[in-house]
């Protein structure tokens, strides 16, 4: 007797193929009034989150997008790095740091974007009055992970 199983998953190939295709490939023309960074160069980046999957996406797309980025997977170990580096944003999974000012205020004066599967107004009501300075889902595009965080970097200090 032959037994056999069928197995149904999603794949969201798109995102999985932006993250290892250089950002040169995965560019789009976009027509708007206010001019955008064409990248996350000059950028430090830290990522928390205990999703190894999570942390190679977002990190590679930060990567193609010229930023660098440094991965924690956990509070603990995102405050050990900041206490030797600084970062322009930190992306924290809201499953690790919660809603409470509290966790937000041990990472000084680095501005928090929350990574969140859920999409509702209420998550982002309580992210606002915890402090949080911007969200976003953990399926970004690389498009919108430039957009939310190119405006975090500190502008290059020039030598006169």
């Amino acid at each position: 007797m032959i037994s056999s199983s069928i197995y149904n998953f999603n794949l969201n190939l798109r995102q999985l193929i932006s993250a290892i295709t250089p950002a040169v490939f995965i560019k789009r023309k976009t027509t708007s009034i206010v001019s955008q960074p064409e990248d996350l160069q000059g950028g430090n980046f830290l990522v928390i989150d205990n999703d190894p999957f999570s942390c190679f996406i977002i990190g590679r797309n930060i990567e193609n997008l010229q930023g660098r980025v440094q991965i924690a997977e956990s509070v603990h170990d995102a405050l050990l790095k900041i206490k030797h580096e600084e970062y322009d944003a930190i992306l924290a999974d809201i499953k690790l740091i919660g809603v409470q000012p509290e966790t937000h205020q041990q990472f000084k004066d680095v501005p928090v974007v929350a990574l969140t599967p859920v999409k509702s107004e209420e998550v982002r009501l309580a992210l606002a009055r915890a402090g949080i300075a911007d969200w976003i889902e953990k399926d970004v595009s690389p498009e919108a992970l430039l957009q939310k965080l190119a405006r975090f970097i500190s502008p290059q200090q020039t030598d006169c």
